[in-house]
């Protein structure tokens, strides 16, 4: 069971636009960071009252991981805020928090989304504590301004696989949908990545 998504727990109240000033930074990395200042305050209280027995996510900085090729400063600017996995060699698993400085059509994938996905993808392939493992599912929480939504990839028969949920709107205050976000983020890793089976999150 989670915590509410109250404003408390989100880090204050997020009311989106209305917060904005004359001075506000608008790209959509800016407001892209405005939201998961609030998204991140929300999974730090989920993780703080996690039930025991859940498996263990790692918590590190973005540059302790592996991980390259996860930000760009050119257009199309993209970025990564935060990176977690398991230890061990029984979950390839991969969870990231991203940002990109365009926002994409519900129809659309951004080279700033699925890029970043694949590297994680192949370096967690290359990985020898993974050398027994077929597929390494990635999580993608994408931040494109006032836009959001999660994005599961993995490999299966030769193809990568990559589905999209729905886009979420942080244009005014959507608290439900942080609380959201928090149970797809704290779900435990599912799936035989050992066969390419299709379900991985």
């Amino acid at each position: 069971m989670l915590p509410d998504s109250t404003d408390e727990a989100i880090g204050g109240p997020y009311n989106g636009v209305e917060d904005e000033t004359e001075e506000a930074f608008t790209r959509p990395a800016d407001r892209a960071y405005a939201v998961n200042i609030h998204l991140e305050s929300y999974i730090a209280n989920c993780l703080m009252d996690a039930a025991e027995g859940k498996v263990p996510w790692t918590v590190d900085c973005v540059g302790n991981y592996p991980f390259t090729g996860l930000d760009r400063d050119s257009q199309p600017e993209f970025g990564c805020y935060r990176v977690t996995d398991l230890k061990g060699s029984t979950y390839p698993h991969v969870k990231v928090i991203m940002y990109n400085n365009l926002v994409a059509r519900d129809d659309t994938v951004l080279y700033g989304e699925l890029l970043p996905v694949l590297r994680i993808m192949l370096m967690q392939l290359r990985r020898l504590r993974f050398i027994r493992q077929m597929v390494s599912p990635v999580l993608c929480f994408s931040l494109m301004g006032l836009k959001a939504r999660i994005i599961e990839a993995y490999f299966q028969d030769n193809s990568v696989v990559v589905r999209l949920t729905k886009m979420f709107d942080f244009t005014h205050a959507n608290n439900e949908a942080f609380k959201i976000f928090g149970q797809w983020y704290m779900g435990r890793p599912i799936g035989n990545t050992t066969e390419g089976l299709a379900q991985h999150h």
